[in-house]
Protein backbone atom coordinates (compact mmCIF):
# COMPACT_ATOMS: atom_id res chain seq x y z
CA UNK A 1 0.00 0.00 0.00
CA UNK A 2 2.80 2.43 0.87
CA UNK A 3 4.59 1.41 -2.34
CA UNK A 4 1.48 2.20 -4.42
CA UNK A 5 1.16 5.59 -2.72
CA UNK A 6 4.77 6.38 -3.57
CA UNK A 7 4.27 5.40 -7.21
CA UNK A 8 1.14 7.58 -7.34
CA UNK A 9 3.23 10.43 -5.96
CA UNK A 10 5.90 9.81 -8.59
CA UNK A 11 3.30 9.87 -11.35
CA UNK A 12 1.52 12.93 -9.99
CA UNK A 13 4.63 15.04 -9.50
CA UNK A 14 6.46 13.98 -12.60
CA UNK A 15 4.34 14.29 -15.65
CA UNK A 16 7.68 15.67 -16.86
CA UNK A 17 8.67 12.18 -17.97
CA UNK A 18 5.42 11.59 -19.78
CA UNK A 19 5.64 14.89 -21.62
CA UNK A 20 9.23 14.32 -22.71
CA UNK A 21 8.90 10.64 -23.42
CA UNK A 22 5.74 8.89 -24.55
CA UNK A 23 7.55 5.52 -24.27
CA UNK A 24 7.23 5.85 -20.48
CA UNK A 25 3.55 5.00 -20.84
CA UNK A 26 4.54 1.52 -22.04
CA UNK A 27 6.81 0.80 -19.07
CA UNK A 28 5.68 -0.93 -15.91
CA UNK A 29 6.59 0.09 -12.38
CA UNK A 30 9.46 -2.40 -12.20
CA UNK A 31 10.99 -0.95 -15.38
CA UNK A 32 10.84 2.57 -13.97
CA UNK A 33 12.27 1.51 -10.61
CA UNK A 34 15.06 -0.32 -12.38
CA UNK A 35 16.03 2.87 -14.20
CA UNK A 36 15.81 4.92 -10.97
CA UNK A 37 18.13 2.42 -9.27
CA UNK A 38 20.75 3.05 -11.95
CA UNK A 39 21.15 6.67 -10.80
CA UNK A 40 24.19 7.53 -8.73
CA UNK A 41 23.57 7.32 -4.99
CA UNK A 42 23.40 11.10 -4.55
CA UNK A 43 21.02 11.62 -7.50
CA UNK A 44 18.87 8.67 -6.43
CA UNK A 45 18.69 9.87 -2.82
CA UNK A 46 17.61 13.39 -3.75
CA UNK A 47 15.24 12.14 -6.45
CA UNK A 48 13.57 9.73 -4.03
CA UNK A 49 13.28 12.31 -1.28
CA UNK A 50 11.76 14.91 -3.62
CA UNK A 51 9.73 12.92 -6.15
CA UNK A 52 8.63 9.93 -4.13
CA UNK A 53 8.69 11.07 -0.52
CA UNK A 54 7.53 14.61 -1.34
CA UNK A 55 10.07 16.58 0.69
CA UNK A 56 10.82 20.18 -0.29
CA UNK A 57 14.33 21.20 -1.29
CA UNK A 58 14.93 23.11 1.94
CA UNK A 59 13.99 19.97 3.92
CA UNK A 60 16.26 17.78 1.81
CA UNK A 61 19.12 20.23 2.20
CA UNK A 62 18.72 20.23 5.96
CA UNK A 63 18.47 16.40 6.14
CA UNK A 64 21.56 15.84 4.00
CA UNK A 65 23.60 18.81 5.19
CA UNK A 66 23.83 20.35 1.72
CA UNK A 67 22.87 23.68 0.15
CA UNK A 68 19.37 24.10 -1.27
CA UNK A 69 20.98 24.87 -4.63
CA UNK A 70 22.77 21.52 -4.55
CA UNK A 71 19.49 19.74 -3.89
CA UNK A 72 17.80 21.57 -6.76
CA UNK A 73 20.61 21.02 -9.25
CA UNK A 74 21.06 17.34 -8.44
CA UNK A 75 17.31 16.81 -8.65
CA UNK A 76 17.19 18.49 -12.08
CA UNK A 77 20.14 16.42 -13.27
CA UNK A 78 18.52 13.24 -11.95
CA UNK A 79 15.28 14.03 -13.81
CA UNK A 80 17.16 14.71 -17.04
CA UNK A 81 19.18 11.53 -16.69
CA UNK A 82 16.04 9.52 -15.97
CA UNK A 83 14.24 10.99 -18.97
CA UNK A 84 17.19 10.07 -21.18
CA UNK A 85 17.48 6.55 -19.74
CA UNK A 86 13.74 5.95 -20.04
CA UNK A 87 13.82 7.07 -23.67
CA UNK A 88 16.52 4.49 -24.38
CA UNK A 89 15.11 1.77 -22.11
CA UNK A 90 13.16 -0.07 -24.74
Amino acid sequence: RIFNKKIESLNKHHEYFYEKNTAVNDLNVQDILSVINKLSKSYRTIFNLRAIEGYKHNEIAKMLGINIGTSKSQYARAKNKLAKELAEYR
